[in-house]
């Protein structure tokens, strides 16, 4: 049987808007990675440009998140006050840059500044040996602190929909909920930071202050080619279906 004419093969409307629909998400995925990798790479720039930075005093740097100013990943410098808190400490489940388990201890700081009464101190690691269970040992309160103010982040998505077992037994998986628990705990109040030690006088033992790590995944251009690569092979195999459609016998 020879083909049908030309002029009787209807155009595939319904599968031209589905391609449409999907070159258009294809490209905007595309688009999103390229904005994500300016993002990471100034985010990454930034925490570079840290290491050598001179600490501020925590008071003006609260002062300026009060007034709607950004302060996440200021390097910042903090004096607890006189008068520790109630033994109150969470520890957060860790990996070190080696992949060993272990622990990050967080600690109130008392202050008084900005309406606040303490902050929350990220110590750094404290390996695990192997215990899947905290700690039960509470370390020094922390006295003098240079290191980086960072958002208190909430849980991830895994945190927020998975079953964690552990999640009760070892308090909190993520910052938000540690500072939820120091205040609790302490009766005090708390920003919505904490600083994360880079040097502490006097140093706490068998914790060592991490930072913030530079070895954050920065894989968008990857990302964004793959996207474009698929909207282009998208865009070919339509084509070469309308080809062969509508060629002449």
């Amino acid at each position: 049987m020879s083909p049908a004419p030309i002029s009787e093969r209807r155009f595939p409307f319904g599968l031209t808007i589905a391609v449409a629909l999907a070159f258009a998400l294809a490209v905007g995925l595309g688009v999103w990675q390229v904005k994500r990798l300016a993002w990471k790479q100034g985010l990454l720039a930034h925490i570079e440009a840290l290491k050598t930075a001179a600490p501020q005093a925590l008071g003006p740097v609260l002062a300026r998140a009060a007034r709607g100013e950004d302060v996440n990943l200021t390097r910042v410098s903090v004096d607890c006050l006189a008068g520790d808190f109630p033994a109150a400490h969470v520890y957060l489940g860790s990996i070190d840059s080696t992949g060993a388990a272990g622990w990050r201890p967080i600690s109130p700081c008392r202050i008084d500044t900005g309406g606040f009464n303490l902050i929350g101190i990220d110590r750094g690691f404290a390996a695990s040996g192997g215990d899947v269970n905290p700690p039960k040992s509470i370390p020094p309160a922390p006295r003098h602190v240079v290191g980086v103010l960072r958002l208190a982040e909430g849980p991830s998505g895994a945190q927020k929909f998975g079953d964690l077992a552990q999640n009760d037994a070892i308090g909190y998986q993520f910052r938000d909920g540690a500072v939820q628990a120091l205040m609790r705990d302490t009766g005090g109040k708390a920003p919505r930071y904490v600083v994360v030690a880079e040097h502490e006088d006097p140093a706490p033992p068998g914790i060592t202050p991490s930072g913030l790590s530079t070895r954050i995944a920065n894989n968008h251009l990857s990302y964004a080619l793959t996207w474009f690569g698929l909207a282009g092979a998208l865009l070919a195999v339509y084509a070469a279906m309308l080809f062969r459609r509508f060629k002449p016998a």
